[in-house]
C-alpha cells in the first residue's frame, strides 16, 4: 500500500522532518495498544505536530462506534499530545472509493467517522483536514474508472503509489 502519508515528505520543505507511524489494520485502541503511541509519545517535542488519522479499521468493530469510544480517543489522544507542548491535528478519514452497484453514484461509507472527528476538532479547537471530504469529491468528479488506477483492486481504501501521491498534494494546499 501507499498512503498518503509515505508520500507527504516530497511537498515538505528541507527543514521539516516527517516521521510516520501509519500501520494498516490499526484502530485508535490497537495504536496505543499495540505501542506505536508509546514509540511516538517518546519522539514527541515541544512544537511537534501530530497528525492523526484513523477510522477504516474501528469502523469494523462494535466497541468502536463513530460518536463513542472512536471519538473519545481521538480527544484523549489531543489531550495528551497537548500535554507534551505537542499539536494534535485531526486528518478525517480517506474516503474510501465505493460505488453504488447499480451505477447511482458513491457510497460514502465512512461519514459517521468523518463527522465524529469533525465534533472531536471542535470540542478542543484541534487543527483539522477534512481529507474524507476532499477524497470524496475528488472520487465524485473523476467517476469510478478514472479512479480505479489509484487504488488497489478490491482494497477500497488503500491508495496505491499512482493514488497516494495526489492525495498528499491535495493536503498540501
Amino acid at each position: 500500500y501507499c498512503g498518503w502519508g509515505q508520500m507527504l515528505s516530497l511537498f515538505l520543505s528541507d527543514s521539516c522532518a516527517l516521521y510516520n507511524l501509519a500501520q494498516s489494520g490499526l484502530t485508535t485502541d490497537t495504536f496505543r495498544s499495540e505501542g506505536h503511541y508509546d514509540i511516538m509519545q517518546e519522539r514527541l517535542t515541544e512544537g511537534d505536530f501530530v497528525f492523526f488519522q484513523f477510522a477504516h479499521n474501528d469502523q469494523k468493530l462494535p466497541e468502536l462506534k463513530a460518536n463513542e469510544r472512536f471519538k473519545e480517543n481521538f480527544l484523549t489522544y489531543a489531550r495528551e499530545v497537548r500535554e507534551k507542548g505537542a499539536v494534535p491535528v485531526f486528518v478525517t478519514p480517506l474516503a474510501r472509493n465505493t460505488w453504488y452497484g447499480d451505477g447511482s453514484g458513491y457510497n460514502d461509507l465512512l461519514a459517521e467517522y468523518a463527522s465524529a472527528i469533525i465534533e472531536a476538532a471542535g470540542e478542543l479547537s484541534v487543527m483539522l483536514i477534512d481529507l474524507h471530504k476532499l477524497i470524496m469529491d475528488w472520487l465524485i468528479t473523476a467517476g469510478p474508472e478514472r479512479c480505479k488506477p489509484c487504488f488497489y483492486p478490491r482494497v477500497y481504501p488503500h491508495t496505491n503509489d499512482h493514488g497516494g501521491l495526489p492525495v498528499a498534494h491535495m493536503l498540501r494546499q
